[in-house]
């Protein structure tokens, strides 16, 4: 029979600290109790669950006062920001520079006699064509002088018609003279028709049809007027001529021209001012800006062809005392 161990009528065997070990059992169990109503009282853990009991506001709640760059105050604006003036701040801007001219040495152009000759080639300066005398002001003067400079768009558009369009049609209606008196010397020959190219005329004249049709479009419908039946109108064409030396010298295309030139540069002039701020008027002969060479350096008008501001930039004489 082994220590520790009592025989037991059925045969089983049962360890001789049984009890003590149940006793055991018990107390572990009490204290296990204890521990977990201790963790139930919130008064006496310090562990808590953050997600059931926090009231930290997370990342995606949590308030803040910068904001995002599309509620970006507008207070200060940032380059992106930058304010426009308005077409009366810039109005105002020209008019104090025209005030403060008042006070100043204006640089103008030589004045020449009417006969002097005078170099009317231009010069590239920073992008823009200056004519000769301008260029020598600007290339002698301080930044800050004072400079009186005029300017010309040749290219202009004005009323739907270009200047080119103004200009051929002054310049079509100045040769009339000229071609009413070569008229007269070949309308000899054109009152034939096409026989003065087809069989030529009954004193032997003969063109070709290229050289015919060629003077039929130059004459236009002068050809109409005075070539009538077959016949040249010659006391007519004659009479007319010297009517048409007086009239056509300064008729209506020119003066249409001569119109929308003052029109287009005056109305230029008005949008200088009231929307860059730039000390100009129309002085009734032309376009005259105001400006240092420094701020004339840096100015453009509208920049064309490889960067060249479109027109030319000339001196201005000084106005008569």
């Amino acid at each position: 029979m082994r220590r520790g161990f009592t025989k037991r009528k059925r045969g089983g065997c049962k360890p001789a600290g049984f009890a003590a070990v149940c006793v055991l059992a018990a107390c572990v169990l009490a204290v296990c109790l204890l521990a977990s109503c201790g963790k139930n009282d919130p008064a006496k853990n310090s562990d808590v669950n953050p997600a059931a009991t926090t009231t930290t506001v997370t990342p995606a709640q949590e308030p803040t006062q910068e904001l995002t760059p599309t509620q970006e105050p507008t207070g200060e604006p940032t380059p992106t920001q930058k304010p426009t003036p308005t077409i009366g701040e810039k109005e105002a801007e020209a008019n104090a520079k025209r005030e403060a001219r008042a006070g100043k040495t204006v640089i103008y152009g030589p004045n020449r006699a009417p006969d002097e000759p005078y170099i009317t080639d231009y010069v590239n300066w920073n992008n823009k064509m200056l004519i000769w005398d301008l260029h020598d002001i600007v290339s002698e003067c301080a930044d800050d002088d004072l400079l009186a400079i005029g300017y010309f768009n040749p290219n202009f558009v004005y009323d739907g018609k270009t200047a080119r369009e103004y200009e051929a049609a002054y310049l079509l209606e100045s040769k009339i003279p000229e071609l009413m008196e070569l008229l007269l010397k070949e309308g000899e020959y054109l009152k034939y028709g096409a026989a003065l190219y087809e069989t030529g005329t009954p004193d032997g004249e003969r063109w070709t049809r290229e050289l015919y049709e060629e003077r039929v479009a130059m004459y236009g419908d002068l050809i109409e007027r005075y070539i009538v039946d077959g016949e040249l109108m010659r006391e007519q064409l004659a009479k007319d001529i010297e009517t048409a030396k007086e009239l056509y010298t300064r008729g209506e295309a020119y003066f249409a021209y001569e119109n929308a030139t003052v029109a287009y540069h005056a109305e230029l002039a008005e949008r200088l001012r009231k929307e860059r701020g730039v000390d100009a008027e129309f002085n009734g002969r032309a376009l005259v800006m105001y400006m240092t060479r420094e701020e004339f350096a840096i100015f453009r008008m509208n920049p064309g062809r490889e960067g060249l501001d479109e027109g030319a930039y000339t001196d201005v004489k000084a106005p008569e005392k």
